[in-house]
């Protein structure tokens, strides 16, 4: 009777030791993440911030010349690979990934409870022999979210058929969780929303894990930080101010007067010669005779007398007549 005490006192100890060993794990999975969290994998081992339930599946693929890593996995059959340390309520995780198959099926897992598959959200990309691609919740094998389904306290999946994975691309994805929502970004472009109307949060869901069924991946380049939400423009009315006095305007400056322009000298134009004096005679082709103011009869004069009068000889004189007849008009 008393060997039974004593074996019974044993297996209470052993059992409360295991226990012991148990919640320790627990404690020590559950200390928060520091963030920002960057991993890039370039080292040979996993290293103590990551745990799994099938570790020898999850190996870094390590170039020595390069000194380069990435983590790759095949065949993990949902065992996922879980990074010690709770993620901020809101946050930021980002990565790239690499599908080693035409299948695809690039999955990973947010806000689990760091010890088993499905206890979080699950997303896959290319699915299902590169089918589909679904955000689930608790699961991922779901009913599908139809129409306003997803504004109700149920556990559905958004999925679609577009952007299938690319054998031996870089598929960058970023991951963005705030409030009720979980915004997937592949390659820069919004890929898929899920509205959940429960968010997952508090103790069992605040862990982030790589996960795996049977095709080969790889994955590199890991960070995770915080949310912190866009700047807002206030809304608030400006305070009054008062007004600023006007300046006063500047006076135009009057330009400098340019120098003149020197212009070209111009010639004094010839002096034309005076016309000869005319005297206020009439010429008529007769014989000269000039008006007497005094008398009315008329003179005679003959040509050769023509200078003592002031009056030069034509040269050539008008019609056939030699003589001028010369009359004496009324002054002006």
């Amino acid at each position: 009777m008393r060997r039974v005490h004593v074996l019974f006192f044993l297996m209470m100890v052993m059992s409360s030791v295991g226990w012991g060993c148990e919640g320790c794990e627990l404690q020590e999975i559950t200390k928060s993440l520091q963030v920002p969290f960057s991993e890039n994998f370039d080292r040979s081992s996993l290293g103590p911030m990551w745990t799994s339930e099938m570790p020898g599946r999850w190996r870094i693929q390590y170039d020595e010349r390069t000194k380069q890593g990435r983590l790759c996995v095949e065949q993990a059959r949902n065992n996922p690979l879980f990074l010690r340390g709770a993620l901020p309520r809101d946050v930021v995780v980002e990565f790239d990934a690499y599908a080693e198959e035409k299948d695809g099926d690039v999955k990973i897992e947010l806000f689990t409870d760091g010890r088993f598959h499905a206890t979080g959200y699950v997303l896959v990309h290319g699915g299902w022999h590169n089918a589909m691609s679904i955000i689930d919740r608790l699961g991922e094998h779901n009913r599908d979210c139809r129409g306003k389904e997803q504004n109700q306290p149920a556990n559905c999946r958004r999925w679609t058929r577009k952007q299938k994975v690319v054998m031996k691309k870089r598929h960058h994805w970023k991951v963005v969780r705030h409030d009720n929502k979980l915004m997937w970004y592949l390659d820069g472009k919004l890929f898929m929303r899920y509205d959940d109307p429960q968010p997952l949060e508090g103790k069992g869901h605040g862990f982030f894990a790589f996960s795996n069924w049977i095709a080969h991946v790889c994955y590199d380049n890991l960070s995770i930080r915080a949310y912190t939400p866009p700047l807002q423009k206030k809304s608030s009315a400006a305070p009054l101010v008062a007004p600023a006095k006007a300046a006063p305007i500047p006076r135009a400056v009057e330009p400098e007067p340019k120098a003149p322009t020197p212009q070209p000298v111009q010639e004094a134009p010839k002096a034309q010669p005076a016309p000869p004096l005319r005297a206020k005679f009439l010429l008529q082709n007769r014989q000269p005779v000039m008006l007497n103011p005094n008398r009315s009869n008329i003179l005679r004069i003959h040509p050769n007398r023509l200078g003592n009068y002031g009056i030069q000889q034509l040269r050539n004189p008008i019609g056939t007549s030699p003589g001028l007849q010369i009359k004496r008009s009324k002054t002006k």
